[in-house]
């Protein structure tokens, strides 16, 4: 169903990479437990840690949910989470670094939060993740990256290539929303076929275009992390490895 199971040609097996060391930090993840749609339980948080670990990771910035409807995180809430997850990490003597950041849904709730210029979370030189519904674009989307930039932060939209109203004519209007201030991470797993055909065709093109600033993961659970990992036995591992992204400059 996800075409990550196809046999490869021997054109893509020699055009591979072992792991994902290449990239280093993953800046998108679900893996504080309890607070979102991640693990519910720390055992699983740190299976998937461990996983990464061993496959190249170095660091991972682990970005949970924030939205009014479903979500209603706070900061305190990811912080508080985030302690008692490196407590359990360095306990089970997984030796990855950990970092918390958020994913803020774009409602109203979060241009309330900016115009009130409140302080938001955000990774490496002041990254902040945001994402909207996957049905049609949020109509405070410019406002919100307005706001966000005149707050000295850089706005990243998550996983442009899952939002459908964009796979008709994907670059257009991207690349006006880049041209914007508005930086893009690929959700790397959409490169598996795991979000169908085409997701993964508006993935390959703006790859192709240049498009992307960051690569993420967005695990949540071991489906994520298999299809994530069966890339290292393709050819789009080392045309990854090529593109240039910032996860190394966190």
């Amino acid at each position: 169903m996800f075409g990550i199971f196809r046999k490869r040609s021997k054109a893509e097996a020699s055009a591979t990479v072992q792991d994902w060391s290449f990239i280093g930090t993953d800046v998108h993840s679900h893996l504080i437990p309890g607070i979102d749609d991640g693990p519910e339980a720390v055992e699983d948080s740190l299976e998937l840690l461990r996983s990464m670990y061993e496959h190249g990771f170095s660091k991972v910035v682990t970005t949970p949910h924030i939205s009014a409807d479903y979500y209603p995180n706070t900061r305190d809430t990811i912080l508080n989470g985030l302690e008692k997850l490196v407590a359990a990490t360095t306990q089970a003597g997984i030796p990855i670094a950990i970092e918390a950041a958020a994913e803020y849904m774009i409602d109203e709730r979060f241009l309330q939060q900016l115009k009130q210029r409140a302080p938001v979370l955000y990774f490496g030189d002041r990254y902040v993740l945001v994402e909207m519904g996957f049905i049609q674009a949020s109509p405070l989307l410019h406002e919100v990256l307005f706001e966000l930039q005149a707050m000295d932060y850089k706005p990243v939209l998550a996983h442009p290539e899952r939002y459908n109203y964009y796979h008709a004519q994907p670059l257009e209007p991207l690349m006006q929303l880049k041209e914007s201030g508005c930086l893009f991470q690929l959700n790397t797993i959409a490169l598996s076929g795991y979000y169908g055909q085409s997701v993964n065709i508006c993935a390959n093109k703006m790859l192709t275009n240049g498009l992307y600033s960051f690569l993420g993961s967005d695990i949540h659970h071991r489906r994520h992390l298999k299809a994530l990992n069966t890339i290292l036995r393709t050819e789009d591992s080392a045309r990854l490895m090529r593109v240039s992204v910032l996860n190394n400059t966190l």
